[in-house]
């Protein structure tokens, strides 16, 4: 008897004491938490436009320099014709060269996708600040990688329901993102509205299908665990920048939707896994180099929203992200953030 009323004291002492813990954030300091978030995201893009990432190496093109360089310049309004002269830049360096379009052009679409439906003409955002020229540019680009590459068959879902992966998950959600974000675009910009890519299917059945597709895939994944590649410090930037482009750009209304309500939860789960933005628990995809010198794309995404983690990242993977109108819900941040209330 002595030791039960002893076990339930000790009990409801823990149970104060994480009470006495819980909502150590107000609402307000945890709003202005999230305000920072613009100041902190114009910062970097300044940092970009005075001296790009990744730099340049001789005899090498560098087309992610050039895509952070445009984003960023054109973001804060800044140098548009050079801007403009760099996204052509860009796009002359992928149709140039056959062997990295063809491996590398997924690992660039999202960035394209992005600056176009920020700048151009007819944009929600920032309307114009695309010229003709480079919007051509993008699409050109979209078609020449899309109309060999992406099949309708890709985004059958009820094969696999998903969770069939191209190479690997990073890989499968860049090009499945890159494929839909050159449908979006093309269905909508003659002359490509009348084309039809090698699978027979047209930009608008094409933007159809993988629209359902990555509805079901963001739901799939909002059941059965988020990712894979679990707690990857290195590629689950690169896999995110595609839900961001979902959430931001889609004309479907639940596939925004969705989308937001997908990344709330993969940050509240990061969130109760980590501490000061270290993450915690099992790992899969993980280079021993990444464990031990502290390289985490996603505590350098969490100092976008949170203020904590690597500073100022200016990483290709990045910045959809950081140039992305989501924001965490209040109970998200004080997860993420009170750590002692948590437990």
């Amino acid at each position: 008897m002595k030791s039960g009323i002893t076990a339930l004291l000790v009990i409801c002492g823990i149970t104060v004491a994480a009470s006495r813990c819980a909502f150590a954030f107000t609402d307000a300091e945890l709003i202005a938490a999230g305000d920072g978030f613009d100041s902190r995201r114009d910062t970097m893009l300044a940092s970009q436009v005075a001296r790009p990432y990744p730099p340049g190496k001789p005899d090498s093109p560098n087309v992610w320099g050039l895509q952070d360089y445009a984003l960023a310049a054109l973001y804060l309004n800044k140098e548009l014709p050079k801007a403009n002269k760099a996204v052509i830049e860009a796009v002359d360096l992928m149709l140039g060269d056959a062997t990295q379009m063809n491996s590398s052009g997924h690992w660039k679409g999202n960035l394209f996708f992005r600056i176009y439906r920020f700048f151009a003409h007819d944009s929600k955002y920032f309307p114009g600040r695309l010229t003709p020229a480079a919007e051509a540019k993008i699409c050109d680009f979209f078609w020449e990688w899309a109309r060999s590459r992406s099949k309708i068959s890709h985004a059958d879902i009820n094969t696999y329901q998903t969770w069939s992966y191209w190479g690997s998950e990073n890989h499968d959600g860049q090009r499945n993102t890159t494929a839909w974000s050159a449908a979006s675009i093309l269905k909508d910009v003659a002359p490509y509205n009348t084309y039809t890519y090698d699978d027979g299917s047209t930009a608008q059945q094409q933007y159809d299908a993988l629209t359902a597709y990555a509805k079901e895939y963001l739901r799939q994944r909002a059941k059965k665990g988020l990712c894979i590649e679990i707690g990857t410090p290195t590629y689950t930037k690169y896999t995110l920048q595609g839900w961001y482009n979902y959430y931001d750009f889609a004309e479907d209304q639940q596939l925004k939707k969705i989308a937001g309500m997908t990344l709330d939860l993969w940050w509240a789960d990061w969130a109760e896994s980590q501490i000061n933005s270290v993450w915690g628990g099992g790992k899969s995809r993980v280079y021993a180099k990444d464990s031990t010198n502290g390289a985490d794309g996603t505590a350098a995404m969490s100092w976008y929203y949170l203020n904590i983690g690597s500073p100022k990242s200016k990483h290709p993977g990045i910045m959809c992200m950081a140039t992305t109108t989501h924001r965490l819900p209040l109970v998200v941040m004080d997860i993420a953030l009170d750590i002692s209330g948590r437990g």
